[in-house]
């Protein structure tokens, strides 16, 4: 085989092994948000809304208080035979920091629905969530 051929091969395989590297790299940093958006949900879904605040509170703070959450969560008469489904997650990696999406839905045996959307930044801090009734 000649040199240049050599070399192209060599560069096409590594350059194969960084995407595969990559892509396990963005599956364990989303998987990480996936495990932290069930939790959250059994929370909610369990009426434990202290538990859930105080989880995401560095994130939450922000955006409402926990008896907001409460309130809210309390509203959306979830049983605790709720399941989460995680239907979508991605990545956007920025100079500053990483910003992940959880997208998901959550089915009840009482045929309710809801969709679940939450945005986490850092180490799985957790800056926005929606919980929304399917009609």
């Amino acid at each position: 085989m000649k040199k240049p051929v050599k070399i192209i091969l060599i560069v096409v395989a590594a350059l194969f092994g960084l995407m595969i590297i990559g892509g396990l790299i963005a599956m364990m940093t989303t998987g990480k948000e996936q495990r932290l958006s069930k939790d959250f949900v059994n929370y909610i879904k369990n009426e434990d809304y202290s538990a859930a605040y105080d989880m995401f509170h560095e994130g939450l703070q922000k955006v409402m208080s926990k008896d907001s959450l409460a309130y809210r969560s309390e509203s959306l008469e979830m049983s605790s035979d709720c399941k989460l489904k995680i239907t979508g997650v991605s990545s956007k990696v920025s100079t500053e920091q990483s910003r992940k999406s959880v997208k998901g839905k959550i089915t009840c045996p009482d045929d309710k629905s809801y969709t679940f959307k939450a945005s986490f930044v850092g180490e799985g801090k957790i800056i926005s969530f929606s919980i929304k009734p399917r009609l």
